[in-house]
């Protein structure tokens, strides 16, 4: 049977840079912060709605809401001027100035509408409007967080604040508190999602965003909502899953700039680079304050290799970006990524000195170090930084999250108790300590430590999935599962949690709950290619041959050159001999995605022994065996084919080899092998 978690660990090493970068970051990575990531009304910041207005200000209402500015301020200026002790009449006043761009008087009136009644949030909100417009941010913030006090459970207080936060760079508190914002909405507030997640993608955190709104999306949600998830499933190669959610948007409004943005990172992820190019230079073209056309052309400039150009691209994406220091982040990221090492750390350079991006940057100048073969120099910058500001909570996650990587758990172990003490709310310190205990070997210490971090972000299913990864691995099935369970509760659509329960219960022999699981998901999740993989998998597992190329052949319909697919379908099929050909085809496909995959080069070199063409075969099984020395099957494989060529000394010790780890039905035509090479 195919090596399926095999194939996909294979894979996964191929992002192993950029997810490196997001390790070291912490809870945010490099990334270009512009305001949102999907389609947003001129001003961002919410507006508060109006309560229960007198009939002589309904005019004044009616001529807001229809965006009269003129008119509201007509109608506001006489009721005032008739009812000069009304706060809400101010307040009407102020908003109808603030729509007319007259930031002075709708200080005035809102100043005077809070001096009537001081505790009135929403005049609080819109004093903060127009502070934000004005370009004064500080004070800005200085009004949200008064609202924020009056009212901790009002969720567009705090996206307000958090937009306060975020256009002064200070990304982790704009973060805490877009989270917080969502966490105690009790009326499942979209928008105030819809921003959390915005902030997510532009902090180059998908999987957050994909946790978001895994339970939110269907096709009947906003626009924005299904562009944002695309967006996200986009960054995590999904490209296949991001397609039919980027393409109702278009379908929706061809015309929106943000559809056509998104349409033309399809094109370019499925390899039409000319085409999407020529729509983001239309976009950067039309929008040239629009700083993220301009970074996804010089992103599509570079997968051109046309590094000059994309560099221009990315200087004016700097210049329009309301945060130009994560912009270039951000670049310096792309360019690392393609091999433009020395242009990526002058620029992460560039921004160390500035405190908000500073831990943004360090990841960058590390991954660079790791790119050039100097792990010593990239932990001398962590280590600097940690020497430079030894109470820098985030300092020390990064330097742990680097020893861990490296092979020191017990060196990661001293950074995240240390980072712990110095901030006992942070979960990211508790994370770390559970990784590095299992590392280490101590399971019952990374179940305490997994609980610990879970409890500090309270009931979300992410914070779940983890504990119950850490369970698993400690050896806690049964806690594993519960933890998993309770994550769908919490979130029914969650996709990690369904995968991740579907997983344990065929670990726990219950195949068939953990089938029924994987089809309630797909069914919720129908354009998922992953988890239809998964169903997949299952079923071949559960010996039921026919359900399972039915499913790897759905797979292939939606995604035809899905490697994982092609290669399991193939393997299925290379057991029957009428088969053969259309094993071969589909090996030589996987074979031309996945090159470097050594359990793809084993079920072409398989197909191709049985086939006969015993050369290629051994050629490619012995490169499959040497990147994936510990892999039975494929020694056995390997061992099969050197005895049909004569080569017995080897075939002998290759079987021999692959003997301990063989399925029973392996094993024994192993034995039989060996036998016959006595």
């Amino acid at each position: 049977m195919p090596r399926v978690r095999e194939l996909m660990a294979s894979v996964a090493r191929v992002l192993l840079g950029l997810a490196m970068v997001l390790l070291l970051a912490g809870s945010a990575a490099a990334a270009e912060l512009a305001l949102a990531a999907v389609p947003a009304p001129a001003d961002p910041v919410p507006t508060p709605s109006l309560p229960q207005v007198p009939p002589e200000l309904a005019a004044a209402v009616e001529a807001l809401r229809k965006g009269d500015a003129a008119a509201a301020l007509s109608s506001a200026t006489a009721f005032v001027r008739n009812h000069p002790l009304s706060a809400v009449g101010h307040e009407v006043l102020g908003a109808a100035a603030l729509m007319a761009y007259d930031y002075k008087g709708a200080e005035i009136a809102l100043t005077e509408s809070l001096r009537l009644e001081p505790g009135r949030v929403t005049a609080m909100l819109r004093l903060g409007q127009v502070a934000l417009r004005s370009g004064d941010l500080k004070q800005a913030e200085d009004w949200f967080r008064k609202a924020v006090a009056a009212a901790p459970d009002q969720g567009g207080s705090r996206r307000a604040l958090a937009i306060a936060l975020f256009r002064q760079g200070k990304v982790r508190e704009a973060i805490d508190e877009a989270r917080e914002g969502v966490s105690r909405s009790t009326d499942k507030d979209l928008d105030a999602v819809i921003f959390l997640a915005a902030l997510y993608l532009d902090l180059g955190q998908p999987g957050e965003v994909e946790g978001l709104l895994d339970d939110l999306v269907g096709e009947a949600s906003p626009p924005q909502a299904q562009l944002l998830l695309g967006l996200a499933r986009l960054e995590l190669r999904k490209v296949d899953e991001a397609a039919p959610l980027i393409q109702r948007a278009y379908d929706a409004d061809p015309s929106s700039r943000w559809a056509r943005l998104g349409h033309a990172v399809v094109r370019r992820e499925r390899g039409q680079i000319e085409p999407a190019r020529q729509e983001f230079e239309k976009l950067a073209a039309e929008n040239p304050e629009w700083s993220l056309a301009h970074f996804e052309l010089g992103r599509t400039l570079l997968a051109e290799r046309r590094s000059d150009l994309a560099l221009q691209a990315f200087a004016r994406a700097e210049r329009t970006s309301p945060n130009p220091a994560l912009a270039r982040l951000r670049a310096s990221q792309l360019l690392l990524s393609v091999g433009e090492i020395d242009q990526a750390i002058a620029s992460a350079k560039a921004a160390l000195s500035m405190p908000a991006v500073a831990p943004y940057a360090r990841a960058i100048l590390v991954q660079a170090q790791l790119a050039r073969q100097r792990p010593d120099l990239a932990r001398q910058e962590l280590q600097a930084a940690v020497d430079a500001s030894p109470d820098d909570v985030i300092a020390r996650i990064q330097l742990g999250r680097f020893d861990l990587q490296q092979g020191k758990p017990a060196d990661a172990l001293v950074e995240f108790e240390k980072a712990a003490v110095i901030r006992p709310d942070s979960a990211d310190a508790y994370v770390g300590q559970a990784q590095a205990r299992l590392a280490l070997k101590q399971p019952d210490e990374a179940v305490r430590a997994a609980e610990r971090a879970a409890t500090i972000q309270g009931p979300r299913a992410a914070a779940l999935v983890f504990l119950g990864a850490v369970q698993e691995r400690a050896g806690r099935l049964p806690d594993a599962i519960g933890s998993f369970q309770e994550a769908l509760r919490l979130a029914p659509n969650s996709l990690p949690a369904a995968r991740r329960l579907a997983g344990a219960l065929e670990r726990d022999r219950r195949p068939a709950e953990a089938l029924r699981v994987l089809d309630t998901a797909s069914k919720a999740h129908p354009e998922s290619v992953a988890l239809l993989l998964d169903v997949a998998a299952a079923q071949e597992r559960a010996g039921d041959v026919p359900a399972a190329e039915t499913a790897y052949r759905e797979i292939l319909r939606r995604a035809p050159d899905n490697p994982v697919a092609l290669n399991n379908l193939a393997y299925m099929l290379s057991e029957r001999p009428a088969a053969l050909d259309e094993a071969l085809a589909l090996a030589e496909r996987a074979y031309q995605r996945a090159p470097t995959s050594p359990a793809i080069a084993d079920t072409l070199g398989w197909v191709l022994y049985r086939k006969g063409a015993l050369d290629r075969a051994a050629t490619l099984l012995a490169q499959a065996a040497q990147a994936a020395p510990d892999s039975a099957a494929i020694r056995y494989h390997l061992g099969m084919t050197y005895a049909r060529q004569g080569r017995r000394e080897e075939a002998r010790a290759a079987l021999e080899k692959a003997l301990p780890g063989l399925s029973p039905a392996d094993a024994a035509e192993a034995s039989r092998a060996l036998e016959a090479l006595r």
